[in-house]
């Protein structure tokens, strides 16, 4: 007889039923906007009070040398990181506006969206984060989101600018 045998009984495989899964979703998205809700409405409100402080300007002329030169992209891209930390797609509305406009160039769009989704989490996900790991722990695992993120983006720009 073998002893390393492993038998584990399946449940009976089934359609799950119509009212059961509109139940569940209706209680998950009313947990979800419970819990978040407030987190998005900080969060614009934040922003409107960061942009009003001039606090965007600022960062514009902090963060240019590395928008500017490593990551090859246009200082208005700045916004569109900034908007990633409140919510993705509102990052990627701004990239497509200034792809419209004609600000990002071939190279310049596929560096964009490299860095925007790879960049940090949103805010709601950093809420998260802090609190299933702390704030330290959360600090540190941004940062290193953060740096790895923008060494791949300048990594990806040089190669993209040399071969192309």
């Amino acid at each position: 007889e073998d002893s390393n045998a492993f038998i584990q009984e399946l449940p009976s495989i089934r359609l799950p039923s119509l009212k059961g899964v509109a139940t569940k979703t209706y209680y998950r998205l009313y947990w979800f906007l419970k819990e978040s809700l407030m987190v998005f409405v900080y969060a614009a409100l934040v922003l409107f009070i960061i942009d009003r402080l001039g606090v965007l300007e600022l960062l514009k002329k902090i963060l240019s040398p590395v928008v500017k030169g490593a990551l090859g992209l246009p200082l208005s891209m700045v916004d569109a990181i900034i908007l990633c930390f409140a919510r993705h797609e509102a990052g990627a509305g701004l990239i497509i506006n200034l792809i419209r406009k004609g600000e990002l160039d071939f190279i310049q769009i596929i560096v964009a969206i490299v860095i925007t989704s790879t960049l940090a989490p949103c805010f709601a996900n950093i809420m998260a984060m802090v609190k299933e790991v702390g704030p330290r722990t959360t600090t540190v695992m941004l940062l290193a989101i953060c740096v790895g993120a923008l060494s791949a983006g300048t990594v990806l720009n040089w190669t993209l600018v040399m071969l192309l």
